[in-house]
């Protein structure tokens, strides 16, 4: 097992908490584990971020759930990407969580790089707690 460690911080920790999750179908689906990772550390890029651990990417063939998965662990965060391409049209679930602020409309232009046919995202902005309680998300102090 491979354990990071990150150096230690000469500044404060940043606040700015974002994050995106999407549910996307495509025409062309990433089928091979290289060129996923490939696209994963474009996006990471894009965003302008930097990479700590992997991306690591994985295929299951159970059936039922054959697809890709692909994880990252950035220097903000991370970054997942699964892709079930065994469905016509394929799935994709993508969720990029930072603490620091990124564009998201770079998130949506890649994944048209897979044929984008449908997309739904969400963002959640993880600074607005009284925001999160409005939602009937359960806040809990310690």
């Amino acid at each position: 097992m491979e354990v990071y460690k990150l150096k230690e911080m000469s500044q404060p920790i940043v606040r700015d908490h974002k994050h995106i999750i999407v549910r996307a179908y495509v025409a062309n689906p990433p089928r091979e584990a290289d060129s996923l990772a490939d696209w994963c550390k474009s996006v990471i890029s894009l965003v302008g971020m930097k990479v700590i651990g992997g991306p690591i990417v994985v295929y299951s063939d159970m059936e039922g759930n054959k697809g890709h998965t692909a994880v990252a662990v950035l220097d903000f965060s991370h970054l997942s990407i699964h892709v079930w391409d065994e469905i016509n049209p394929a799935l994709i679930e993508f969720d990029l969580f930072s603490c620091k602020d990124f564009d998201i409309e770079i998130v949506l232009q890649k994944l048209k790089e897979f044929e984008l046919l449908s997309y739904s995202s969400l963002t959640v902005d993880r600074n607005d707690y009284d925001e999160a309680k409005r939602n009937n998300s359960q806040m809990i102090q310690l």
